[in-house]
């Protein structure tokens, strides 16, 4: 090696020394962990926005541990304030979506859940007082009204049947109708997600 080079090199390496002051290097080291922390942050989001942002992180962390040049560094600052702002605006948007999106999943499920119920607890109702005004019959001494009343009872419950039947159905296609809309939301906002990212 001649004495140039390794002149050269040594005084590159006393300008880095002679601007890096102890201070600054731990002011540094701090910001370069918290940057860290920042990517450790948006890595939780697997989409590939989030993955630019930590890769932007990265680059900008390796910047700073070898940038002296304190003009450069307030650039460098503000760039880095600005695309975590950013990053971070499109990612509480899309929380928001996400919690959305899941109230309207639970508020659906628990609409179906209280509607059956009722409905079932309405039916369990019916067919218990069927039963009680059957058991009256074992009474009844007089055949043919006894078989009056049972054909009476058949026809109350298969009314009751029938009824319980197309609410049923009426209950699934509006249950069906709200499942397409909340899946056609939820395909839409994935959309834009992937558009965004």
């Amino acid at each position: 090696m001649n004495t140039e080079s390794a002149e050269q090199a040594w005084i590159t390496s006393a300008e880095s020394a002679e601007i890096r002051h102890p201070r600054s290097q731990a002011l540094a080291d701090f910001v370069k962990d918290l940057l860290h922390l920042l990517k450790s942050v948006a890595a939780h989001d697997a989409s590939s926005h989030s993955q630019e942002f930590g890769a932007q992180l990265d680059e900008y962390a390796a910047t700073i541990a070898r940038e002296s040049n304190i003009y450069r560094l307030d650039i460098l600052r503000g760039k880095c304030l600005k695309t975590s702002d950013e990053f971070f605006k499109q990612w509480r948007e899309h929380l928001g979506d996400r919690e959305q999106e899941l109230r309207d999943v639970i508020e659906l499920l628990m609409s179906a859940v209280q509607t059956f119920s009722k409905d079932n607890t309405s039916f369990h109702d019916e067919v218990a007082a069927s039963n009680q005004r059957m058991q009256t019959y074992c009474d009844l001494d007089d055949i043919r009204e006894l078989k009056a009343r049972l054909a009476r009872e058949v026809t109350q419950l298969q009314t009751t049947i029938s009824e319980k039947q197309q609410r049923d159905a009426a209950q699934f296609a509006a249950l069906s109708t709200r499942v397409m809309t909340l899946q056609s939301k939820l395909e839409k906002g994935n959309r834009r997600r992937r558009l965004m990212a």
